[in-house]
């Protein structure tokens, strides 16, 4: 009986530390991701395959095309399931994760970090939210090349008190508090964050940018998500918006995917097209704000319209776009 107290005593004991551990993990973590847990969930809340077009990327995506006007324009039902910092290995695994409740017909991908894969890298912010995705989704693979056989690596994934532990000098009241899982303004905007704050910026001249090929490891993650994407019968278009710097990928994008069957709108390219004015489109010098995401979403969305077989959902009965922006 002493024995089995005394196992009782210890197992109590280990638990509490863990719980311990866990909780001082949470409240040093870095609280500039709360809001990709509250992306997920509310991705996640939608109804399964109620989306046709799906938007994935950074924040150049997160902040620069606006769903609501899609919908509001075109009737196109689509959701903004980008976040900030995501490299073309994150969007890869973000893709995978809202494959497992949506089916979209379309694809949009941004690529401002489209050659800019992880591999053997530090515990960046970028991977710790991906500790919210479900996972099937492919994490421990991603993780995997991330970190390469690196085990101090992995625990401070999983025990974030590891990795986040300077954070005791920067404590908010945020780091204290729960995470939101409401996602009520996320709900209200289909993923999207307008900013109506204006910087005026100079955008470049398209042909003036530097351009470099992709890397290998850049490609073999392109392929990947080609090779996703195909299997589940989703048509891409990979994009990208101009910001007041070079974008050095973009020869290399337009060639991959023509190469590949994909579809390539280089904005930089097509800023007059699209109609952006730096004296009025910027939030900062590097992403748009709500006039600019707005002329993205028109531009975007008429091309989506031209080329591919998408339902108007204004006239729809299952809408969950109506109401909502």
């Amino acid at each position: 009986m002493r024995k089995i107290r005394a196992l009782i005593g210890t197992l109590v004991t280990v638990a509490m530390i863990v719980y311990g551990i866990n909780k001082l993990g949470f409240i040093v973590r870095p609280t500039d991701t709360d809001g990709a847990y509250s992306q997920i969930e509310t991705f996640h809340s939608l109804p399964e395959d109620s989306v046709e077009v799906i938007i994935y990327g950074s924040s150049h995506a997160y902040r620069g095309l606006s769903t609501i006007e899609m919908y509001n324009k075109y009737g196109i039902g689509a959701y903004n399931y980008a976040w900030h910092w995501q490299s073309i290995s994150t969007t890869k695994i973000w893709l995978k994760d809202s494959l497992l409740t949506q089916s979209p017909k379309v694809a949009l991908i941004e690529c401002f970090n489209a050659n800019a894969p992880l591999k053997d890298v530090p515990l960046y912010p970028e991977i710790y939210y991906c500790r919210y995705l479900r996972r099937r989704s492919g994490i421990d693979d991603y993780l995997k090349q991330c970190f390469g056989t690196d085990k101090e690596k992995y625990l401070a994934f999983y025990m974030p008190l590891c990795a986040f532990h300077d954070n005791w000098d920067t404590l908010t009241e945020s780091s204290f508090a729960g995470l939101d899982a409401d996602g009520s303004f996320l709900r209200k905007t289909m993923g999207y964050a307008p900013d109506d704050k204006v910087t005026e910026i100079t955008i470049p001249e398209y042909l003036a940018l530097p351009q470099e090929p992709l890397s290998t490891l850049a490609i073999a993650e392109l392929d990947e998500i080609v090779s996703i994407c195909q299997e589940n019968d989703v048509e891409i278009v990979f994009y990208t918006v101009p910001w007041e710097g070079e974008y050095k990928n973009g020869d290399a994008m337009a060639k991959y995917a023509q190469e590949n069957g994909c579809a390539y709108l280089d904005l930089f390219k097509y800023a007059d097209d699209v109609g952006y004015d730096g004296a009025t489109d910027f939030s900062d010098k590097a992403h748009l704000n709500t006039s600019g995401s707005i002329k993205t979403a028109d531009y975007i969305g008429k091309y989506l319209l031209e080329n591919y077989d998408l339902k108007d959902m204004r006239d729809d009965e299952g809408d969950i776009w109506g109401g909502e922006g």
